[in-house]
C-alpha cells in the first residue's frame, strides 16, 4: 500500500509524492508548523514500516491519512500539491480496497478502517497481534 503511494506517477511520468517525502524545514517554512499540528512525512512512515512499529493496519492508515490531510490543510486548494495529495488519497484507498476487500487483512487480528471510520490525525490503539505478526503487519502495509 505504501509503495503504491510512494511510486505513483501521473500520465507524464511525474512522481506525485515529491512534496510528501520530507516535511518542510521549520527554519525555512515556519508557517507550515503553525498550520500543521502533527507533521509527518513519507520517510517517517517508511521508517516505522522498516522497524515494525505498526502493529495494525489502522495505525498505518492513520499515519497515511494524516500525511495526506496535512498536505491538503497546508497547500491552497488550487495548488498542484493539494491536487496531488487528493489523487494519492484516492490511490491509497483504492489499493487498500483492492488488497483487503471487506476491510480484512491477511494477518490475524489486523484490519483497516475506511476514511469515514478513522479520523485523520488520530492514532488508534494497537490491535493485539500474535507473536511474530508485527513483521507481517509491516509487510502488509508496505505492499
Amino acid at each position: 500500500v505504501y509503495e503504491s503511494v510512494r511510486h505513483y506517477k501521473d500520465d507524464y511520468g511525474r512522481l506525485l509524492c515529491e512534496h510528501l517525502v520530507r516535511v518542510p524545514k521549520r527554519r525555512t517554512v515556519p508557517e507550515y508548523y503553525e498550520v500543521v499540528q502533527q507533521p509527518i512525512d513519507l520517510l517517517k512512515i517508511q521508517q516505522r514500516l522498516r522497524t515494525d512499529e505498526y502493529t495494525s493496519l489502522e495505525m498505518f492508515t492513520s499515519d497515511m491519512q494524516l500525511l495526506l490531510s496535512n498536505a491538503q490543510l497546508f497547500y491552497p486548494k488550487h495548488s498542484q500539491e493539494y491536487k496531488d495529495s487528493a489523487v494519492l488519497l484516492d490511490i491509497f484507498w483504492s489499493t487498500c480496497q483492492r488488497l483487503f476487500p471487506g476491510g480484512g487483512a491477511p494477518v490475524s487480528g489486523l484490519s483497516w478502517k475506511s476514511p469515514t471510520a478513522t479520523s485523520a490525525g488520530s492514532r488508534s490503539a494497537a490491535t493485539s497481534t500474535p507473536a511474530g505478526s508485527r513483521s507481517a503487519a509491516a509487510a502488509t502495509a508496505a505492499a
